[in-house]
C-alpha cells in the first residue's frame, strides 16, 4: 500500500489550522490568566477588608466611644509617624512583633 503523500497546499492548509488553533489557545490562556489575576484580587481585597475591619475594631477599642473617623486616621496618622531614639516608632513595633513570634 503505497503512502499517500500531502501537496504543499494540503501541507500550508495544515499550517494553517494549527496556527489558527495556536492563536485560539492563546487566547484562551491570555483569558484563563487575567480571571485568575481578577480573582486573586478580589480575594486579597477581600483579606484586607478583613482585616481592616478587625484593626479598626481593635483600634477604636483603645479610644472612647465618641471619636469620629477623621480623629482615629489622625491618631493613626500620628502614632506611624512617631520617632524615638530616631526611629519611627511603627518600624521598632514590627521588629518587637517579629522577635517575639520567632520565639
Amino acid at each position: 500500500m503505497a503512502k499517500k503523500t500531502k501537496t504543499a497546499a494540503e501541507i500550508r492548509a495544515d499550517i494553517a489550522a494549527q496556527q489558527a488553533t495556536l492563536a485560539d489557545m492563546k487566547k484562551a490562556l491570555r483569558a484563563q490568566e487575567r480571571a485568575e489575576a481578577k480573582a486573586a484580587a478580589a480575594a486579597k481585597a477581600e483579606a484586607d477588608a478583613k482585616l481592616a475591619a478587625a484593626t479598626l475594631k481593635q483600634l477604636r477599642g483603645y479610644l472612647p466611644e465618641d471619636v469620629s473617623d477623621a480623629e482615629l486616621t489622625a491618631v493613626v496618622e500620628r502614632i506611624f509617624t512617631l520617632n524615638m531614639d530616631g526611629r519611627r516608632v511603627a518600624e521598632w513595633a514590627l521588629a518587637q512583633v517579629r522577635e517575639h513570634r520567632s520565639e
